[in-house]
């Protein structure tokens, strides 16, 4: 227990870790094209729309600029992953936050599949969060999937710019789900108002019991229930 190298892990393993980030902070600024104007960043954009034969080689699938309000969108995809989208009816989307470019969101699309793996349809890069961007986003992969390609269902968090995005695109009569990650952790947020942990404890299982709802019809059979109870 007195040995020295014991007592030094602690303090080395966090100087290996800072010695790691500040070379990974700067290996990732070396390889990151310095962009200095949106004119630079759009004609850049046009060297790389063009369709490559390898299939899992990243192209510029759609781009869009508007240099008198400075607001502009990439989307950025492989014919592979475009492709893989067609199987599904369904479409997740979301801008992540520890992920961005210049200080510009990542806005991410994909679906999932019948064992709950996820798969990325491509990523965009927006001026901000808005139904314009995501409107985009949708657009996008709209063109890059097919003109045939119509998913009737959106999974996503509660933002009304995802949903009205969506709908511009692919119109109104759509299934919207809610992340059911979202919804738990706000539903327990409420739950521990209930004081007697038996009730709290009934109740979060029930609703849990509902989201496995096989259908609508028996989603909203069980609601009833679930209410009356």
């Amino acid at each position: 227990g007195d040995h020295p190298d014991l007592h030094s892990f602690p303090t080395r393993r966090s100087s290996d870790l800072q010695r790691l980030t500040n070379f990974l902070a700067l290996h990732r600024k070396s390889l990151a094209i310095p962009i200095l104007s949106l004119g630079e960043l759009e004609a850049y954009c046009s060297t790389k729309s063009v369709v490559p034969e390898d299939q899992n080689t990243a192209f510029v699938v759609a781009s869009t600029f508007e240099s008198t309000s400075t607001a502009f969108g990439i989307f950025v995809s492989t014919t592979r992953l475009l492709s893989m989208m067609k199987m599904s009816s369904a479409i997740q989307a979301d801008a992540t936050y520890k992920l961005n470019w210049h200080g510009f969101p990542t806005l991410v699309i994909g679906t999932s599949d019948m064992d709950r793996k996820f798969h990325p349809g491509g990523i965009a890069v927006t001026t901000s969060e808005t139904t314009t961007d995501y409107e985009f986003l949708f657009r996008a992969i709209h063109k890059g999937v097919g003109i045939n390609y119509a998913p009737r269902i959106l999974i996503a968090d509660a933002s009304d710019a995802i949903t009205n995005g969506f709908q511009n695109v692919f119109g109104n009569d759509i299934t919207r789900i809610y992340c059911w990650a979202h919804v738990i952790r706000n539903t327990d947020k409420k739950l521990s108002l209930i004081k007697d942990t038996k009730a709290r404890t009934s109740v979060r299982e029930s609703i849990i019991a509902l989201q496995l709802a096989r259908s609508p019809e028996e989603f909203e059979f069980a609601s009833m229930l679930f209410l009356k109870k």
